[in-house]
């Protein structure tokens, strides 16, 4: 197993134990969010593995861009979330939003 894998597989499972510390209000909602990530991680990973197969050998740096350019995308989102919903409290929050809002972005591959 490659050190990546094992980094995200940590990720993933540091992601599910957090449940075990969790705000009150968030509780009735644990079991569709914990339903709805399941089927995010099941659809992502058959999605990959599936165009990792099919994608020829020589056309695999566009592919990882691909995957690199949405992660990006996916961080920027976030960020606009957080900035945009009024849920930054605090100047450290704040700072970390702004960085991720502006380095996101920054990894999406140019057209």
């Amino acid at each position: 197993m490659s050190y990546a894998g094992l980094g995200m597989l940590t990720a993933v499972v540091a992601s599910f134990l957090y449940i075990t510390n969790i705000d009150p209000a968030a509780k009735p909602h644990l079991l569709v969010n914990i339903g709805l990530a399941l089927c995010a991680l099941l659809i992502g990973g058959g999605l990959a593995w599936w165009s990792g197969r099919k994608v020829a050998l020589t056309a695999m740096p566009q592919l990882v861009a691909l995957y690199n350019g949405l992660g990006g995308g996916a961080a920027g989102a976030i960020a606009a979330v957080e900035l945009f919903g009024n849920r930054t409290r605090g100047l450290p929050p704040l700072i970390v939003a702004l960085i991720g809002a502006l380095i996101g972005p920054c990894h999406c591959p140019a057209p």
